[in-house]
């Protein structure tokens, strides 16, 4: 009798290289509105964005550096001191 050896399902999760706007909102867990507005400023400090027919996509990196380049928070009261 064969012995039968079971393999266990490994989901391979890939980082998608590109988003659209509405999934980089959530991603960055902000609005679709304040991502198009960061888009319209163009590289002098805002994001991006890359055209795909009609679609604009944002380069899951280009969004992480964005985000890393934001100023860190300081409450009001640390600022106080």
């Amino acid at each position: 009798m064969k012995k039968k050896f079971e393999n266990p399902v490994v989901e391979d999760r890939l980082d998608p290289l590109a988003m659209t706007v509405e999934q980089a909102a959530r991603a960055a867990n902000t609005s679709r509105s304040e991502l198009y507005n960061v888009l319209g400023r163009g590289l002098e400090g805002g994001l991006e964005g890359k055209k795909l027919g009609r679609r604009t996509l944002i380069l899951t990196e280009d969004l992480r550096r964005y985000l890393r380049s934001l100023p860190s928070y300081r409450s009001s009261k640390a600022q106080m001191d």
